[in-house]
Formats: C-alpha cells, structure tokens, sequence
C-alpha cells in the first residue's frame, strides 16, 4: 500500500465527547435531551448539516450561523487545550514516514479544530493533504472524500489504506475501493460487531497493525 488515510476525530483522536457534551450544553439550553434518533443520526452528517438537522428536528429560532458560532465556541476550547490523541499515534505516523508512505487526513472536522489539535501535539508535519467534507461537499457514507484525498495524494484509491471508527464512514471508504481498517473508539462500543464485518481489518489501537 502506497498511501494511508485517516479520520480524526475518534481514530487518530479521542474527541468524540467534545461534540457530545456541546450537543447537550446547547440542545439543554432548550430543554431538549438528545434522543437515540438523535444520536444515531447526527455522528454521520458534516458539521453544516449537523446544523440543519439540529435547527430543523428541533425548530429552533436561531439562524444556522448563529447556532453554528454556539456549537463551534463550546467545541473550540476542548481541541486546542485539551483534546488528547490515541494511544500510539506518533509512533505508527512516524514508523509510516520513515517508510516513505504518503499520508493523508480525510476529516468531517472543522479546520480550525483540526489544525490546533494537529499543531498541539505537533503532528501536523506527518501529512501531505487535508481533505475536509465541506470541501467534497458531501458526508462520508459517500466515497467522494476518500476518493479526492487519494488524488490529493498522487495515488489510485485502490492503493490506500483508510482508518475510521463508525460504520457510516467505514461504508464509504468500502464504496472507494480503499483497504479499510476499522479503529476502536469507546463512543463507538456498541458498533464493534459492526465494524469487524464492514472493515477488512480491525483494530484496538495501532500497536497492532503490522504492515
């Protein structure tokens, strides 16, 4: 394989609970406890639509920008202070670098939020590309994102490895044609099972995936 791709957010960091507890800081100023609906639902969509699902399932009168500058101030804090990566990480990324392979982030994140936690723990110089879903312009049950992050790379899709933690985007790296590696996250325990039959392989943490 000539190029890795990753997610961020629950693969190569452990930040899902920062948009768990700003859904809940934001969605409770309204009275409203998310549901499993809601739950289930929201982990698969971009940040923007996030948005819209909130404003609309919930009718709340605040503009998608507004509602958008409220989630993104009580999620901005976590990722540049507090955010922590995955056991690991640095030393399988440089183990990849020193072996040549090309490496690339393929995120539904917002830049900002992924560029300070990646300079935080200065592992930004790792990667060659960034793809965001706002550029590709659609969520990851698609393989579009994979797709541009592997041209981004210089290489066919069929040559890359790609790591992710939900089934949602682990589907659509396999609509890619890309070799997929499901990675384990605790917000994600209750989709292992489901995981290990969509991935091609699954792992703990990265000390165990042998190239």
């Amino acid at each position: 394989m000539k190029a890795f791709i990753f997610d961020l957010d629950g693969t190569l960091t452990d930040s899902m609970y920062v948009w768990v507890n700003a859904d809940r800081k934001f969605l409770g100023k309204f009275g409203i406890e998310p549901d499993d609906e809601y739950n289930r639902t929201i982990t698969s969509l971009t940040f923007t639509e996030g948005v819209n699902y909130i404003k609309t399932r919930y009718n709340i009168d605040m503009t998608q920008e507004e509602i958008m500058n409220e989630l993104y101030n009580l999620a901005y804090d976590e990722y540049e202070k507090n955010v922590n990566l995955k056991k690991g990480v640095i030393e399988f990324l440089d183990r990849l670098k020193k072996q040549g392979i090309k490496l690339g982030i393929a995120t539904s994140s917002i830049k900002d939020m992924c560029y300070a936690v990646l300079k935080r723990h200065d592992i930004l110089k790792y990667f060659d590309t960034i793809v965001f879903s706002d550029d590709v312009g659609v969520n990851k049950t698609f393989p579009d994102i994979y797709i541009e992050t592997a041209n981004r790379l210089g290489e066919d899709i069929k040559n890359c490895v790609v790591f992710e933690d939900v089934p949602h985007a682990a589907m659509g790296a396999k609509k890619s044609g890309a070799f997929v590696v499901g990675v384990y996250d605790e917000f994600s325990d209750d989709k292992r099972g489901e995981m290990e039959k969509i991935c091609d392989k699954y792992i703990d943490s990265f000390d165990e995936f042998v190239f």
